[in-house]
């Protein structure tokens, strides 16, 4: 079943029991992001099994492997043209990150780096501050992958809640489905203690998206999580 991206969809938790659930109509306009959306839903149905109650970016812990078959391998050429990355903290969900990414796989590793260059809050294109780097990290035969920056900043420009450097724990839980073939549309969880500007705020409950770009520095509208809200 296609989800378009010019309908406003919400995906039910019950989503991979096969049904999937149209809350609204979405304003993202009509892109490519209608087949990113689409194939990363039937990735992760074939990948995860279908009596998974959780939402596609649950629990990273789960022992949720799938069939490789389902997942082909990601190659350095499908992710060549690189991300817009969102950060949707838990505490003003509405008002995402976003960052330039340049993502490394090591094909013979199957690992996967990234370099997030934050991007301004008041046009979200501008570069702004020092790249995050982290990795490698490990992809999973299902395609999820969990990444550990450890400590990074943000320069405050970038910050859209409130204007103040960002200083945080950073750990990012991929859903089943991201890393595979193509790689249209990755998303998951994020967790954390942040120090700054707030101390000791838990951004559990926290979300990203990555989404390919069609060429560098052309940036499709952000998404906060992984059904496509934006």
């Amino acid at each position: 079943m296609n989800v378009s991206a010019c309908t406003h969809g919400l995906l039910a938790k019950s989503v991979w029991t096969g049904v999937v659930a149209i809350a609204a109509t979405l304003g993202l306009g009509c892109s490519d992001a209608e087949g990113e959306f689409n194939d990363f839903i039937e990735r992760s149905a074939k990948i995860l099994p279908a009596d998974a109650g959780n939402d596609v970016a649950g629990d990273a812990g789960n022992d949720v492997t799938g069939d490789a078959g389902d997942c082909p391998k990601v190659t350095q050429a499908d992710v060549a043209s690189g991300y817009y990355f969102t950060l949707s903290a838990v505490i003003v969900p509405t008002k995402p990150f976003v960052v330039d990414g340049t993502v490394t796989i090591d094909e013979a590793a199957n690992t996967v780096s990234f370099s997030f260059q934050p991007l301004r809050a008041d046009d979200k294109t501008t570069p702004v501050g020092a790249p995050i780097l982290g990795g490698p990290f490990p992809i999973q035969p299902d395609g999820s992958f969990e990444g550990d920056f450890g400590n990074i900043s943000m320069d405050g420009a970038a910050n859209p809640i409130s204007g103040s450097e960002l200083a945080t724990e950073l750990v990012l839980k991929g859903a089943p489905g991201g890393w595979c073939g193509a790689s249209e549309f990755v998303c998951g969880d994020v967790e954390g203690i942040a120090s700054k500007p707030l101390k000791d705020l838990d951004l559990k409950g926290s979300t990203f998206t990555m989404q390919k770009l069609s060429a560098p520095g052309v940036y499709p509208e952000p998404v906060i999580n992984c059904a496509g809200k934006p």
